[in-house]
């Protein structure tokens, strides 16, 4: 596209020492943008592998695009936080408490550039643990418009031998994270993309969510592994990442509309 994309970073600070780096991306020309908020996987961040890729295509199809790192990934490296805190940020409670602390400041547009976004269309993607998130965050916000999930576990119970702050979070919150019955629950459009070559635990869950909730969207790219087979550092799109792209993109042109650039409104 002949539209050049502005970037701007942003810092916010939560409780307990935990904070939340992000960037905004979109369109110099454009304005009334849809928001994407896009939250990385467990073991990934906002700088791996396909993100900026990802990110970079979204904003230059019009989208005001919101990446952030999650807050443990700051805490790993805390100097303020003792062991327990560290772990503890780990959790899906925590990851939970970021996506709800970044929405109200989406819609407080207290984010950079809010000027050019519209509050009325924010539409969650995740990836992997991150899209099980979206997915549950989507079915505690009225806000919310729609959520996209890539390769997202459908079930949030740690596996044996995972750290106890994992699996004490769990099981407290057992209702809370059970993605097929909130993704069930959804009043407004999901679209699931999920690679055919992922790993067995997450195509069970793939399917389960397809059993629950049969009338949302759901996208299997042939091929494509958990990562859609990128690595990191990134190497290039592969083929199963830019149909995962297109799917998606797809989605949010039905869901939120084709922007348009301020001077194509002008004209």
């Amino acid at each position: 596209m002949s539209s050049s994309i502005r970037k701007e970073e942003f810092r916010i600070d939560l409780d307990h020492g935990l904070t939340l780096p992000g960037e905004v991306r979109l369109r110099e020309d454009a304005t009334e943008l849809p928001i994407l908020l896009v939250a990385h996987g467990f073991r990934g961040f906002k700088e791996w592998g396909f993100w900026p890729y990802a990110v970079n295509a979204f904003a230059e199809q019009g989208y005001y695009t919101v990446i952030f790192d999650f807050s443990r990934i700051s805490a790993a490296s805390s100097k303020v936080l003792d062991e327990e805190g560290k772990q503890a940020a780990r959790t899906v409670s925590q990851e939970l408490s970021d996506l709800h602390a970044l929405l109200d400041l989406i819609q407080e547009k207290r984010l950079p550039l809010a000027a050019a976004a519209d509050t009325t269309k924010v539409i969650l993607l995740g990836h992997s643990r991150g899209g099980a998130s979206s997915i549950l965050a989507a079915a505690e916000r009225e806000d919310v418009s729609a959520v996209i999930a890539w390769n997202a576990p459908a079930n949030l119970q740690p596996q044996a031998g995972a750290d106890p702050f994992l699996s004490e979070d769990a099981a407290r919150n057992a209702e809370r994270y059970h993605v097929p019955r909130k993704l069930a629950s959804l009043q407004k459009p999901a679209l699931i993309v999920q690679g055919t070559e992922d790993q067995v635990r997450v195509l069970e869950g793939y399917q389960a969510l397809q059993d629950a909730a049969p009338a949302q969207s759901y996208a299997s790219i042939n091929g494509g592994n958990h990562t859609f087979g990128v690595d990191h550092p990134f190497a290039g799109p592969t083929p199963e990442l830019d149909e995962a792209l297109n799917t998606t993109l797809l989605f949010l042109r039905r869901q939120a509309g084709t922007p348009q650039s301020a001077a194509s409104r002008q004209a």
